[in-house]
C-alpha cells in the first residue's frame, strides 16, 4: 500500500526533489540536474544523489529543525491518545523524543560524513600522476602497502586509489596534454634551436634525446624535451638524422624555423648533423663543454701525468672498495684534526666532466692522512702496498695541475647550463681560458709546461673559428647581440664586418628571396654559470677581453641611408650594459627595447636561443 505524501515529506531532501506519479509508477526528479530516479518509499537514494552529484548544495538546518518539530508534535499527539510514555527514575523518555532522535540519525550522517567528492578525487588522482611523472616513480607505486596507508591517512573518506592501468592511462593523457602545450609554444616561436645526444643505459638499451630551445616574444629562455626515443637500429649518421627529422615532424616544427643543432663530437652525430645541415641549411654546433674535456684529455695523456693519474686512481679505489680501509682513514683524520671526516674520496669518470679535477683536489686535501694510513697498513706488508705509494714528484705534479684545471671547471660548469644564454659568452670565455693556460711560472715542472702547451694547442685547434677576430662568425653575431658586450674589445675592422653581417641577417629575415648567408660555424655552446661561480666566470670573461682593442661603438662613418642600417648603428652606438649586468637584466633590456630595435630583436631571438651544450 502506498504511503501518504505528508509522511514522505518529513525529510528535508524533498526540498530538492519533485514527485512524479505516472500511471501509479512513482518517480522523483532532482531540481538541480533534472535527473529522474525510481522511488521506493525511501529517501536514501535521494540523499546519496545529493552527496554524490551536488555535494556543495547545503541541506538547510532550519529545515531539519522544522522537520524535527513536526515529528515531535505528531508524536506527542500519538502519545497522549495512547498513554504510551515510559518513566525510568529521573529520566522520562517519550516516544516523540525517540522518533526525533531516529530521524536525525537518518539525516545527519549524510550531512556530516566528509565523503570525497568527484572534484576532490580528480585533484588527488592528478597529484599522484604528477608525482609519478615529475619524480620518475614507477607506476606500480600505487600498489605499495605503505603508499596506500599514506593516502588513507591524508585523503578524505571514500577515496579509492586508482589502479596501475588507470594511472597509465592518465599518464598518457597528461603526455598528450603537455605535448599540445609544447606544440603551441613552438608554433608561436620565431626560431627554434635543437640539442641532441645519444647514450646507452646500464641495460644496454640505446636512447636518443632531442630538446628544443626558444627565446620567446617576452625574451624568456624556454627548453622542451621533445623525445627520449629508444633506438631499435644501428646508430649510424643516416639513421640518427632520420630519427631527428621524425621527432621534429611529430611536433609540427618546420625545419625552416630551426636555426641550429648542437651535438657532441661523436663521428656518427657529426655525420647526422652534416646530413641535416646540407638538407636544411642549419648551423652545426659542437658541444663546447665536451670539446673542452677533449682538450684536457690530450694533456692528461702525457707521460708522468698519466702515471700520476693512474696511481691516484689506485689509491682512491683502495679506500673506496674496502670498508675497513675507509674506516682507518676516517679514524686517522679524526686523530689528526679532531674532527670527523665528512668527505669521501672521488674517482674520476670519463663521462663525468670535471671529475678528474675533483679527484685530485680531494686527494690533495687528504694527502697526509692517506700517506699515514698507507704507511701503517704497509708495516710488514710493504711489497703488497707499494703500488699505493705516490712518488713525491707526482704529488708536485698534482698540486701544480690544480690551479690550471680550476678555470676549466668554472668554464665547463658555465657552458653546460640549460636555462640561460651561452652562445654570446662563448668567445670571451674561451679567450680567457687561452690566456690563463698560456701564462705559466718560469720555474714550473717540465711536465706542467708540456701540459700547458698541449692544451693550448688543442684549444686553438678545436675552437679555431670561434677564436677568430674577423667578425664573420655566428659567435661574433651572438656576441654583438648581447647588450652587455656589443662591440666591446672588438677590433674596428671586425666591428665593421659584424655590422655588415648583422645587416644582411636582418634583410634576409624580411626578404624571402635572399638566400641565407653561409655563416662560419665551429661546434660549441655556452651557458650562464650558477650563482656560486658568478665571480669566477666574470673574471674569466674579463680575461678574455682586451680593453686596448675596444672600438667603443665607432660606427659613425657607416652609412645610415637605409632604416636597417640606421637601426644597427643606433644600437651599436647606444651604451652597453657592461659585464656587471646579469643575463636577466640583459633580456629585460631587450624586452623593453624590442620596439626601439624591432629588426635586431628578431635576430636576437634567432641566435641567442642557441645552446652550446647538448
Amino acid at each position: 500500500m502506498k504511503r501518504s505524501g505528508a509522511h514522505r515529506r518529513k525529510s528535508v531532501v524533498w526540498h530538492h526533489f519533485k514527485e512524479i506519479n505516472n500511471n501509479g509508477i512513482v518517480k522523483v526528479k532532482c531540481f538541480h540536474c533534472g535527473e529522474t530516479m525510481a522511488f521506493h518509499n525511501s529517501t536514501s537514494n535521494m540523499l546519496k544523489h545529493m552527496n554524490g552529484r551536488h555535494p556543495f548544495v547545503k541541506l538547510q538546518e532550519d529545515d531539519i529543525q522544522s522537520c524535527s518539530e513536526t515529528c515531535t508534535s505528531a508524536s506527542k499527539k500519538s502519545s497522549n491518545s495512547n498513554s504510551s510514555s515510559i518513566s525510568a527514575g529521573s529520566q522520562n523518555l517519550s516516544f516523540s523524543e525517540t522518533e526525533t532522535s531516529r530521524m536525525k540519525q537518518t539525516i545527519l550522517p549524510y550531512r556530516n560524513l566528509q565523503h570525497v567528492t568527484p572534484m576532490e578525487a580528480k585533484r588527488i588522482d592528478d597529484g599522484i600522476v604528477n608525482m609519478v611523472v615529475g619524480d620518475l616513480r614507477p607506476i606500480n607505486i600505487v600498489s605499495g602497502r605503505y603508499f596506500q596507508n599514506l593516502v588513507a591517512m591524508l585523503a578524505p573518506p571514500g577515496y579509492t586509489i586508482p589502479s596501475r592501468q588507470t594511472i597509465t592511462t592518465k599518464v598518457e593523457d597528461l603526455y598528450r596534454e603537455k605535448k599540445e602545450v609544447v606544440m603551441n609554444e613552438l608554433l608561436n616561436a620565431t626560431y627554434v634551436a635543437l640539442t641532441t645526444d645519444a647514450w646507452t643505459s646500464i641495460k644496454h638499451e640505446s636512447y636518443l634525446c632531442v630538446t628544443a630551445h626558444i627565446l620567446s616574444q617576452d625574451f624568456n629562455i624556454n627548453s622542451f624535451v621533445l623525445s627520449t626515443k629508444q633506438l631499435d637500429d644501428k646508430q649510424t649518421g643516416e639513421n640518427i638524422a632520420g630519427w631527428i627529422q621524425e621527432i621534429v615532424s611529430d611536433f609540427g616544427v618546420p625545419f625552416s624555423k630551426i636555426v641550429s643543432i648542437t651535438t657532441d663530437n661523436g663521428s656518427n652525430m657529426i655525420a647526422a648533423v652534416n646530413l641535416l645541415k646540407r638538407e636544411h641549411n642549419l648551423n652545426a654546433i659542437r658541444c663546447a663543454a665536451h670539446t673542452l674535456q677533449l682538450c684536457l684529455q690530450r694533456g692528461f695523456a702525457l707521460r708522468d701525468i698519466v702515471d700520476m693519474l693512474e696511481t691516484a686512481r689506485k689509491i682512491v679505489n683502495f679506500f673506496r672498495r674496502s670498508a675497513s680501509n675507509m674506516l682507518c682513514l676516517r679514524k686517522k683524520y679524526e686523530e689528526i684534526t679532531g674532527k670527523p671526516l665528512l668527505l669521501d674520496l672521488i674517482i674520476d669518470v670519463s663521462t663525468r666532466w670535471n671529475s678528474t679535477y675533483e679527484m685530485l683536489l680531494r686527494l690533495n686535501e687528504l694527502k697526509w692522512h692517506i700517506r699515514a694510513v698507507v704507511s701503517e697498513l704497509g708495516e710488514g706488508n710493504r711489497r703488497e702496498l707499494s703500488h699505493l705509494e705516490m712518488k713525491e714528484h707526482y704529488w708536485e705534479i698534482l698540486q701544480d695541475l690544480l690551479p690550471i684545471l680550476q678555470p676549466f671547471k668554472v668554464a665547463t660548469a658555465f657552458l653546460e647550463g640549460n636555462n640561460y644564454i651561452t652562445l654570446s659568452s662563448l668567445k670571451p670565455v674561451l679567450k680567457g681560458l687561452v690566456k690563463k693556460i698560456s701564462v705559466g711560472n718560469p720555474n714550473e715542472n717540465t711536465r706542467i709546461v708540456g701540459f700547458r702547451n698541449t692544451v693550448f694547442g688543442m684549444l686553438n685547434s678545436y675552437f679555431e673559428i670561434c677564436l677568430k677576430d674577423d667578425g664573420s662568425t655566428i659567435f661574433d653575431i651572438a656576441y654583438v647581440l648581447d647588450a652587455r658586450y656589443k662591440t666591446k674589445s672588438m677590433k674596428q675592422d671586425a666591428s665593421r664586418k659584424v655590422k655588415n653581417l648583422l645587416q644582411f641577417e636582418v634583410e634576409n629575415i624580411y626578404t624571402s628571396e635572399i638566400e641565407q648567408p653561409a655563416v662560419q660555424q665551429s661546434g660549441m655552446a655556452t651557458e650562464l654559470h650558477e650563482r656560486n661561480n658568478k665571480s669566477c666566470i666574470e673574471n674569466l670573461i674579463n680575461d678574455g677581453m682586451d680593453s686596448s682593442e675596444e672600438s667603443g661603438g665607432d660606427v659613425g662613418e657607416l652609412t645610415r641611408e637605409m632604416e636597417v642600417s640606421a637601426e644597427i648603428s643606433k644600437y651599436l652606438n647606444d651604451r652597453y650594459l657592461g659585464l656587471s649586468a646579469t643575463q636577466e637584466e640583459m633580456l629585460q633590456w631587450w624586452k623593453r627595447n624590442k620596439k626601439v630595435y624591432p629588426n635586431i630583436a628578431v635576430v636576437v631571438q634567432k641566435y641567442l636561443c642557441i645552446s652550446v651544450h647538448y
